[in-house]
């Protein structure tokens, strides 16, 4: 005789289960706006992060809100050469400097590009 599969499988330890308790949060691109569309919008780094769960980097960026919203924050992924309080911009009218967030399409050929995300519009 012998074990069940599924108990052969877990052994003496068990299951190993992700930190999921210590998630800072959903890491991704903010959705685009009227304003990313057409323009940019700025953001400053407010603090560094460890992700539990991904083992990655991450950033808190605080974006300015507009006339009748307060300001909010957002997780993006750490690239190298940033530091607090810079300021990143987001849009199509963004630099391609380190740490800003533009679409493909306005990248220039040569440049070194970091988390490409797919966009469904």
């Amino acid at each position: 005789m012998g074990k069940i599969i599924s108990a052969q499988r877990k052994g003496k330890i068990g299951f190993k289960k992700q930190g999921s308790s210590r998630r800072i949060g959903k890491i991704a691109y903010r959705s685009l706006t009227h304003e990313e569309k057409y323009g940019m919008i700025k953001g400053v780094i407010s603090k560094f992060y460890i992700d539990t769960v991904k083992k990655v980097p991450t950033i808190k960026i605080k974006f300015k809100g507009s006339k009748y919203l307060r300001n909010y924050y957002e997780l993006y992924i750490a690239v190298e050469k940033l530091y607090l309080n810079k300021t990143i911009s987001c849009g199509i009218d963004a630099k391609p400097i380190i740490g800003n967030v533009l679409p493909l399409c306005k990248i220039p050929n040569g440049i070194f590009i970091c988390n490409v995300e797919e966009v469904k519009y």
